[in-house]
Order: C-alpha cells, then structure tokens, then sequence
C-alpha cells in the first residue's frame, strides 16, 4: 500500500524567538540571546533567567474580556493557531474550518491564572474568585477554546507527555489524517511554566542549571533554562494543498520512536526510506547536560557515520526548553531551515562548544548550506525520544 504523503502548509509561532519566520531568521541570524532575569516568587527578590514572548508581536485577536477567563498558555495557543491557519489560507471565519481538527501539546498546564486565586480562596473565601478557574487551568484549555473561537469540528485531543508532547500530537495528527475523517490538522504544543507553583517544581527536579546559563555541548553544561511559547502546524495531504495552491514549508516523511535515540533515528529513516546519506542537517535535542549531551552525540555517531558531511546545530540554545511545545519549535527551525538553506548556530563558540565526532557542529554564525533533508531529535526527561523527518518540497 502507498504511504500518503503529508505537508507542513502553515507554521503559527508565538515564541521567545519570535512571532513569525521573519523574526525568527532575524534572531537566529543576528545569534541574539533571549533570556531575560524575572522575578517567579512573590516572597524573594532573586531574579531567574527565563525567555518570553514579546506581547507586542502577538497578533491573538482576542477581546479584554475574552482575555480575562483565560490563562496565559491558551493566550499564546490561539495567537499561534490563528496564524498557522492564516498562513495555510484557511479563513478562520469560514465553513471549511469545520473539516479541521488539532491536538495539542501541554504539561504544565494553566497554573498562573489559577495559582492567586487559590490564595484568594482560603484567605477570602469562595467568593474571592471567578469561575473561570474551572476552565483556564485545564491543559485542554486551548484545545477547546481554538475548536470553539475558530468552529473547529474535527477530531480534538491534547497530549501530557512531558517534552514530548508536541511530536506526539503530530504524530498523532497523521493517524487522524490517514482515517479520512478530516481535511487539515493543527498540531503543536503550548507552554507558559512560570507560575511559582510550577517554576519550583523545575527547581526541585535540578533540571535547571544552577548557573543560569543554558550551554549545550560545552564542558561547564549544567542543565537548561525554560521558555514559553506556542507552535502550530498546519498538516494536509500533499495533493489537498496543491489543489489550494499552497506551497508547503516541507513534506513530513517520518515520525518515529525507539528504545534509544539511536534506534529512534534510525526507524525514522527505515520509514522515510532514506540513508543515513541523505540528511543534511539534524536538528540536536540539546538536553545541557554533559551526560545526555554526549550520548545524543553518540547516537548520531553512530547513526551516521558514512556521513561526515552532515551539520547539526540547536538554535533552542538562544531560547531554552519549551516543553511541550519543544518538538513543534525544532520542527519551525528545520522548515525555516529548509526554506532558507540555512543552518542556524549553537549559542556559544568554537571554544567552548566541544566538537562533534561526526559531521559539523555549526556555532557562532549560520552557515548556508544545501539542505534537502533536516532530523529533529527530542527525549523527554526520562530519556525517551521521537525522532522527524522532514523533506524539501520542490
């Protein structure tokens, strides 16, 4: 049986890096760093380095009172999905958005919104708060207020899985494609992590490096620092957006799992059909810790050693970890990558970024390169991973 072919046909971004491709070439080529010092905890004046997005370059369409009842991570969900569907032309006040369906990627989950109000609570009393806490909190929060605010009729889901969780709903999203039962798919993840509830529990878990610096691939990598923001993709079957008249920002050709990266990398190319030779670029995973950096480096050593002409490279290093918004993040980088032929640097320099044992660790510069094929890699913090693939469209 032929495997259909699906395409990436609009990219919504509401990220630290930016809120379009244009911003986000802008930043990655000017290599800006993104990490900004914020106060989390109401009680201590320490300040965190984290990465925000810039509300003035949200374009969420909302009302005051709409953004009332919702929690931050929503907000960034519908400023992201409006513009993916914007970009693969769909009207958002049309009948056809009625054939469309999204899952949604989240784990963090709506904890600034509700967090004060629970001080009101059991300060005040019931009614100290609203009852929107029912509601804003929820990690399906922006599953359901894109299907309502756009008439979305398709299939609708939102998957927890840690960083993860965006290629599961991608990954997921094709399943549902495959049935038939929708036209289009938006597919991506959500996070906003700072609430002080959710921020300390990060702390607690020392995957935050106690330095304030994330620094993948370099000997003083002490972990990573977080970031919000929201990703969406719009995924169809490549002959629907030829018929639109959609040039596509790239072809989907695997998404795949495996007991190691390694096996995970090589299952994705086992069902793209594709060697080892034909990948251009890898987009890392970049975990900013020495251990898990060195195996991700291992796994593609191993992986790809006839392939020395290969480059990798983790632009997230000049936003940090999004969670689970992280693998639908990496996937914009590749498509941006795709268009542009370009790959987009590891924060750091030749110095201090220890080298790769195969292929070209880019740093410091971008490097213009003939891409035809990009890999995502993603673990979560358990060490599982989810590999894509993604081809040119020509």
């Amino acid at each position: 049986m032929k495997r259909k072919r699906y395409v990436i046909s609009g990219i919504g971004l509401a990220t630290p890096a930016g809120c379009s491709f244009e911003a986000l070439y802008h930043n990655f080529y000017e290599g800006k760093q993104l990490f900004q010092s914020s106060k989390i905890f109401a009680d201590e004046s320490q300040l965190y380095p984290v990465s925000r997005v810039d509300d003035q370059m949200l374009d969420h369409g909302l009302s005051i009172r709409q953004l009332k009842k919702l929690d931050r991570f929503t907000i960034l969900s519908l400023a992201a999905t409006r513009r993916a569907l914007e970009d693969a032309d769909i009207d958002v006040n049309s009948e056809a958005c009625k054939g469309i369906g999204i899952v949604v990627g989240n784990c963090t989950a709506g904890w600034k919104y509700v967090e004060p109000m629970m001080y009101q609570l059991y300060t005040e009393g019931m009614e100290a708060i609203n009852s929107y806490v029912a509601t804003a909190w929820f990690p399906a929060a922006p599953q359901g207020e894109a299907s309502i605010l756009y008439g979305l009729g398709g299939y609708s889901k939102t998957v927890s899985a840690d960083r993860l969780s965006s290629g599961l709903a991608l990954a997921q999203s094709l399943k549902v494609l495959d049935s038939g039962h929708v036209d289009l798919m938006l597919a991506g993840g959500a996070e906003s992590p700072f609430s002080s509830l959710v921020y300390n529990a990060f702390l607690q878990s020392e995957r935050l490096s106690p330095s304030g610096k994330y620094q993948p691939f370099s000997n003083n990598a002490d972990g990573s620092l977080l970031g919000e923001g929201a990703v969406f993709l719009a995924v169809e079957a490549i002959d629907r957006a030829g018929d639109r008249g959609i040039k596509p920002h790239a072809e989907i050709l695997a998404v795949s799992h495996g007991t190691s990266l390694a096996d995970a990398m090589y299952n994705c190319l086992r069902n793209a059909g594709l060697t080892a030779e034909a990948v251009d670029y890898i987009v890392l995973d970049a975990a900013g810790d020495l251990a898990l950096d060195e195996a991700e480096y291992a796994a593609i050593a191993e992986v790809f050693a006839a392939n020395p002409q290969i480059c990798i490279s983790a632009p997230k290093s000049f936003y940090g970890e999004l969670l689970g918004a992280n693998v639908a993040a990496s996937i914009a980088i590749g498509c941006l990558s795709l268009e542009k032929q370009i790959v987009f640097p590891t924060a750091g320099t030749s110095n201090t970024i220890k080298s790769s044992p195969v292929g070209k660790h880019i740093v410091e510069r971008p490097e213009p390169t003939v891409l035809h094929h990009v890999l995502i890699n993603s673990r979560d913090s358990q060490g599982s991973p989810i590999a894509v693939l993604l081809g040119k469209v020509c």
